[in-house]
């Protein structure tokens, strides 16, 4: 179940089963209103599988009413050949210490059976940390069910805002999203590799029950999935620096958002929304009026 940590870094809730948008009456997209100004908040997948297109009609129009598209990163950094290396050298030992040595030898020849069955022999990892080698083992699944960067919801509009020449900013920078990433190191290594290995006989069924919630726009269905739970209760630290403290630094840069005259679509991934501490709470606190859009 700890894998759910992994998956929350890139908030990789996705799917390969189509779920037709009109299935729903409202989706995880809100009309965020103060007065006569107004900005779209809405939560993401960042990977999808073709077959999840079309997306919700109310993603379209909220994009189509809006002037600028706000992601949570600056997407065109992160596939950069210099940020890539970067990620690459944060995810690897800087010191003596390797896979097998900081593994207990149960944990290390469980995970050797399950990469070898992959066809991915795991002296080729000994210098990656065991969180990033949780991370890649997450995301080679992914793969596997047809999951891909580019069917994303923020890839979508990203590259759809380029090619309309609309206004693409970002809430966080690469540098700092690294420094999220690397916060999976704080999870003892066995608990984060052993949780992984049996987490993902059950990742179809997972992000199934995720991409429902996000599709209905159910937070409440969102925010009580097991793993959502797990990581809240079990590893709050976590939970805090994935999630919650994220959370706070946006809601001041979304204050200014009616400060201007431009309509804006804020993308940012769907568990970024969910709970006392989501964005929607957040917004509601301050007073503003929220409209999930159906």
């Amino acid at each position: 179940m700890i894998s759910a940590v992994t998956r929350f870094v890139f908030f990789a809730v996705v799917i390969t089963i189509f779920i037709p948008a009109s299935v729903y009456a409202k989706t995880s997209i809100w009309k965020v209103s103060k007065g006569d100004d107004y900005f779209y908040l809405g939560g993401t997948f960042h990977l999808l599988s073709e077959a999840d297109h079309p997306l919700p009609e109310e993603f379209l129009e909220a994009y189509a009413d809006s002037q600028e598209v706000i992601l949570e990163t600056d997407m065109e950094a992160a596939t950069s050949p210099a940020f890539q290396q970067k990620m690459m050298a944060s995810m690897m030992f800087r010191d003596n210490k390797t896979l097998f040595s900081e593994l207990e030898e149960e944990t290390y020849d469980a995970l050797k059976v399950f990469m070898a069955e992959r066809q991915m022999p795991i002296e080729q990892f000994n210098m990656f940390q065991p969180w990033a080698v949780a991370l890649i083992l997450v995301l080679e699944e992914y793969t596997k069910l047809g999951m891909q960067p580019q069917f994303g919801v923020d890839a979508y509009f990203g590259g759809r805002g380029v090619q309309d020449e609309k206004s693409i900013q970002s809430l966080e920078t690469v540098d700092e999203q690294l420094e999220f990433l690397s916060s999976l190191g704080l999870i003892d290594p066995d608990v984060n590799i052993n949780y992984t290995l049996n987490d993902l006989e059950n990742l179809p069924a997972y992000v199934k029950e995720l991409k429902e919630g996000w599709r209905e726009g159910d937070l409440e269905k969102l925010n009580s999935t097991e793993n959502v739970v797990q990581l809240r209760e079990e590893f709050p630290e976590v939970y805090s620096v994935l999630l919650t403290n994220r959370n706070k630094k946006w809601m001041s840069q979304l204050l200014t958002l009616f400060d201007d005259n431009a309509i804006e679509i804020v993308l940012v991934g769907a568990l970024h929304l969910v709970g006392n501490d989501g964005l929607v709470a957040l917004l509601k606190e301050e007073g503003f009026t929220l409209d999930q859009l159906e």
